[in-house]
Order: structure tokens, then sequence, then C-alpha cells
């Protein structure tokens, strides 16, 4: 088996059964979830028309139930997206809310691991790769191995554009910053009257958090630099949630 799967969602109760039917809880739980995807989408609506005016292709990493991958495709229409998930219950969400995107050749769907998905795609044969709470799951050889095939399927000029939970670097304040949101969990779940989603979201939680999968800003920075891209920057930043858009050289 490859030691990539590891990294992946298939083991997190989260992303199956009931957890992922009621995925939309994210947006009362983690409201900056939906706030990246809207500025993810209005970085995807700033790019420029292509020169032979043809259509942006584009791949979405970890789309999951099609939340945000609704907003990208709002942003312009010329923008095909090829997205994929581990989880089919999460998938399944996906293909019935964006059914119109889906019959309209807008929208791909695949049941596949990040790493393979990206290692199985052509250098050079996207304009864009998108994503948005996905990648802070893998763990963090994982993304060593993964950032430099989202690189190479990328055509010259192409954008890697990411919103994520990217950590403070300092250890000090990013710990108090986890408690501060472990607090905030505690409060929301207590209003929704489901205290049964709060263990799994905590734990959830305390795995991106343990040592071998943390993202944290400047080294994430240095891999994407180390890695080829030109040009990172911080497009928003609330906390450790963020939005970063990387060039790949033309």
């Amino acid at each position: 088996m490859d030691v990539r799967a590891i990294a992946s969602d298939q083991e997190d109760p989260l992303f199956h059964g009931e957890y992922a039917e009621g995925y939309s809880f994210l947006l009362k739980v983690c409201p900056e979830h939906l706030v990246c995807a809207r500025v993810v989408a209005g970085a995807i609506a700033e790019l420029p028309a292509l020169p032979d005016h043809r259509p942006y292709q584009a791949i979405e990493v970890g789309c999951g139930s099609g939340l945000s991958t609704h907003l990208f495709l709002s942003a312009r229409d010329d923008l095909v997206i090829q997205g994929f998930d581990l989880a089919q219950p999460m998938l399944d969400q996906a293909k019935d809310h964006l059914k119109h995107d889906i019959h309209s050749g807008r929208l791909i769907l695949n049941q596949a691991d990040a790493y393979s998905f990206m290692k199985g795609a052509a250098s050079d044969s996207v304009d864009l790769v998108v994503s948005n709470y996905a990648i802070h799951n893998f763990l963090e050889g994982y993304r060593e191995d993964f950032i430099p095939e989202v690189i190479r399927v990328l055509r010259p000029g192409g954008y890697f554009i990411n919103g994520d939970r990217y950590g403070v670097d300092d250890p000090a304040q990013h710990f108090a910053m986890l408690q501060e949101e472990v607090r905030g969990y505690f409060r929301v779940f207590q209003e929704m009257n489901r205290p049964d989603l709060l263990e799994a979201w905590v734990l959830h939680i305390l795995g991106d958090e343990s040592l071998d999968r943390v993202m944290r800003l400047a080294p994430s920075l240095e891999l994407m630099s180390r890695s080829g891209f030109e040009s990172a920057e911080i497009l928003y930043r609330q906390g450790i949630n963020t939005v970063l858009r990387a060039r790949k050289p033309a």
C-alpha cells in the first residue's frame, strides 16, 4: 500500500456516514471555511481571459460536498473543473448539488487519493489548481510530495490558489489561538444542541495539529518556492485561516 494513503481522509469519521451527510454544519462551526472559499472564488474571477479564449481547465483538490466548487464555478463562465475527493459520501452530495454543472460538462468528479490523482495527470495540462480546507489534512511528508506535483501539472503561467489552515509560526501564539478556537467549538455545538458531534470535531482539529500534520505558513511558503513557484502571496489571513496564491513561471 502506498504510504501516501496514510494522509488521506479515509479513517476520519467526519467525512463518512452521518457526518458526511451533515457536512453543512461546517458553515456554522467554521464560518471561515466559507469566507476563504469566497476569497478563492474572487481570485479566480480576477484571472485574465486566456489569449486563445479557451476555458480555464482547473483541478480542485478535495472538492468534498461541492460547497466550494459551486462558488468557484460561479466565479466565471469560462471555467471547467476536475474535482476529486477520496470520500464517496461527499462526492455523492456534490453530484446531487451540482447536477447542472456536471450535465453541462463544466464539472467532472472523481473518487481518488490526492497524490495519486495528481501523479496521474499530465504535465503542463491545466491552467489552475484550487483547493479549500483540504491540504491541511495531509501529513507533512505527503504535502512535500504533493506540492511539486501541483506545479508539474500546471501550464507555464498557471496558478495554485489555496484557502486553508496555515498555522502561526510562533508555537506559543499558535497554541493560544488553538485554545480559543476549541473553546468556541464548545459554545457552537452547545447552541446547535449537537454534543454528539463535539468530540469527533475536537479530535479532528487536534489531529490537524499533530506534529506530523500541522501546516505552518513559513514552511509552506518555503515549500512552494522550493518546488518552483514564483510570486507566492497572501490574499487573506484571519488568524490561521489563509488564502495563498502562487504562480508557475511562464
